[in-house]
C-alpha cells in the first residue's frame, strides 16, 4: 500500500535499483588527467597543484553521484571558501556536482521512470508560492536566488532519493556520525579550559550545532532499539560526546529541541515496544533517564559555571539578552510584513531587506543593529516573505514529511533496521520542531543537511513499501 499522493510504477522501481559499475577506462582517464594536472601545478604554481585534487573530487560527483554524497558530507564540516562572500561554499560545489551527476546517470542507464514521493505536491506548490511572491519583491534578484537555493535543494533531495538505498545510507549516516564525533570533541576541549564559561563553535562553525542536533537524536534511537549491546554501548558513548559538543556552543533552541525530541522519541519507542513485547528498549529508555539525572547532578556538583551559564543563557541575562533583542524585533519585523500583505506576504528573501520596505524601524535602537539579518524562525521568515498561500505550503510539506515518518515508524517489523529507521523519524521530527524555533530550514550548510535527511527518510519509506508489496506477492 502506498501513501497518499504517491504512485509506484516499474520504471520507478527499476530506477531505484543499484546502479551500474563505469569502465575501468573511465577511471584510468581521471588518474591520467589528475596526474598531468599535478604535474602542471609542480612547474606553474603550487595553486595549481589543488587542481588534481578538484578534479579527481568533481569527477567522482558526476561519474559516481552516490560516492559524491561522501564527499558532501565531509564538506558540511568545512565551511570556508574564497566565495564565502556569496554563500558559496565546498558543500555548494558538491551539491551542484552531484545533482548533475545524478541525472547524468539517468540519461546513461536509459531509466525515465519519475520518482513519486509523498513530498511532491507540497513541494511543488511550495515551489509556486515562493515563485509568486517575487511578484511584490523590493530586491528582485535576491528573491530570485532564494528560490533557485530552494529548486537546488530539491533536487538533491530527489538526488538521494534515488541514489541512497539501505547500505548507503546506513554508511552515510556512519561518516556523519564520525566527523560530528571529531569536531565535537574539538569544541570540547576549549570549553573545558573556559571552565564552561565561553560559547565554542570551533573550525566547523555555527552550523555544527545544527548537524550535532540532528546527530544526537539519531543515536538516540539507535541506542534505544540496537539488539547488540556491544553497538548499543558504542551508540551511548558517541551521544554523550555529542551532547557534551552540543552544550560547549550553548545554543539554546538547539538544546531544547534536542529534550523536546527525545522525550517524543522516548514515547514512539516504548509504544513501538510494548506492541512488540521487546523489555530491551523500555529498558534503555529508563537507563536514559537515570543517567540524565546523573549528568546533572555531577554537572552541578564539578562545574557549576556550565550551568550558570546555560541558565543565563535560557533566561536571557547578560550578553544573551542581546541576541533576544535581536530575536523580538526581527519577529515584530515579520507579523509586520506579514499584516502589510497576508497573502503574498512581502517576497522571498525580503525580510533582510526589511530596513528599505520599513523606513520608519531604521529609529529603531535595536533596529539600527540587525541590518541585513533574518527572522532567525524559519516559519516566521516564510510567513512574513510568502505570506499565507507560502505558510500553508510550508505546514504542508511538514505535515506530508511528518506523516510519512509516523507511517514508516508504525510499520516498523524487523528489529534490526529499528533503530535505523526510528533515527531517520526522529530527525524528520526534530527538523520540523526547529521550524518553530529556528531559522535554518534552507539556508546555508544547514539547509544542505536537511535536504540530505528527507532524501534518507523518504527513500526508506519507499524502500519499505516496496519490501512490503513484495512479501504480499
Amino acid at each position: 500500500m502506498l501513501l497518499p499522493g504517491m504512485s509506484m510504477t516499474n520504471a520507478t522501481v527499476t530506477y531505484l535499483s543499484r546502479p551500474t559499475e563505469l569502465p575501468a577506462g573511465v577511471w584510468l582517464g581521471v588518474l591520467i588527467t589528475c596526474t598531468l594536472a599535478g604535474l602542471a601545478g609542480a612547474v606553474w604554481g603550487w595553486y595549481l597543484g589543488l587542481a588534481p585534487l578538484a578534479l579527481l573530487m568533481a569527477a567522482i560527483c558526476l561519474l559516481h553521484p552516490e560516492w559524491g554524497l561522501y564527499l558532501l558530507i565531509c564538506a558540511l564540516f568545512f565551511p570556508y571558501s574564497p566565495l564565502a562572500s556569496f554563500n558559496i561554499y565546498p558543500a555548494d560545489m558538491f551539491l551542484f556536482l552531484i545533482v548533475i551527476g545524478f541525472w547524468m546517470q539517468r540519461a546513461r542507464q536509459g531509466k525515465l521512470g519519475v520518482i513519486r514521493t509523498p513530498l511532491d505536491l507540497p513541494i511543488i506548490l511550495w515551489l509556486g508560492a515562493m515563485a509568486l511572491s517575487l511578484v511584490i519583491a523590493y530586491d528582485l534578484p535576491r528573491g530570485i536566488i532564494n528560490w533557485l537555493r530552494h529548486v537546488q535543494l530539491f533536487l538533491l533531495f530527489y538526488a538521494v532519493v534515488g541514489l541512497a538505498d539501505s547500505r548507503l545510507s546506513r554508511r552515510l549516516l556512519l561518516l556523519l556520525i564520525a566527523l560530528s564525533l571529531i569536531f565535537a570533541c574539538m569544541n570540547i576541549l576549549p570549553f573545558i579550559e573556559s571552565g564552561g564559561t565561553e560559547r565554542v563553535f570551533g573550525v566547523a562553525r555555527i552550523p555544527l550545532s545544527g548537524t550535532l542536533t540532528l546527530v544526537a537524536v539519531y543515536l538516540t534511537a539507535q541506542t534505544c532499539l540496537t539488539t547488540n549491546r556491544a553497538k548499543a554501548a558504542g551508540y551511548a558513548f558517541a551521544l554523550v560526546v555529542i551532547l557534551l559538543g552540543q552544550i560547549s556552543n550553548q545554543s539554546r533552541a538547539a538544546l531544547a529541541t534536542i529534550a523536546l525530541g527525545m522525550i517524543i522519541l522516548f514515547v514512539f519507542i516504548w509504544k513501538w515496544a510494548n506492541v512488540h513485547a521487546a523489555k530491551y528498549p523500555r529498558q534503555r529508555i529508563l537507563m536514559f533517564c537515570i543517567g540524565g539525572i546523573g549528568g546533572l547532578i555531577l554537572i552541578s556538583v564539578m562545574g557549576v559555571s556550565v550551568l550558570t551559564t546555560l541558565t543565563e543563557r535560557f533566561a536571557g541575562k547578560g550578553n544573551a539578552a542581546t541576541t533576544l533583542h535581536y530575536r523580538y524585533f526581527m519577529w515584530n519585523t515579520a507579523i509586520r510584513a506579514f499584516a502589510a500583505n497576508p497573502i503574498l506576504g512581502i517576497g522571498l528573501a525580503q525580510v533582510q531587506v526589511w530596513h528599505h520596505i520599513f523606513p520608519d524601524l531604521r529609529l529603531d535602537p535595536i533596529g539600527f543593529l540587525t541590518f541585513g539579518l533574518g527572522t532567525h524562525l524559519s516559519f516566521f521568515k516564510y510567513l512574513a516573505e510568502t505570506g499565507t498561500i507560502g505558510a500553508v505550503s510550508l505546514l504542508w510539506f511538514l505535515q506530508r514529511l511528518w506523516r510519512s515518518a509516523f507511517r514508516l515508524i508504525r510499520r516498523i517489523d524487523n528489529v534490526e533496521q529499528a533503530g535505523h529507521l526510528f533515527g531517520l523519524s526522529g530527525v524528520a521530527l526534530i527538523i520540523i520542531l526547529r521550524s518553530f524555533v529556528e531559522g535554518h530550514f534552507f539556508y546555508g550548510i544547514m539547509g544542505i543537511t536537511n535536504a540530505l535527511f528527507f532524501g534518507l527518510l523518504i527513500r526508506a519509506v519507499i524502500d519499505n513499501i516496496l519490501a512490503t508489496s513484495r512479501a504480499l506477492r
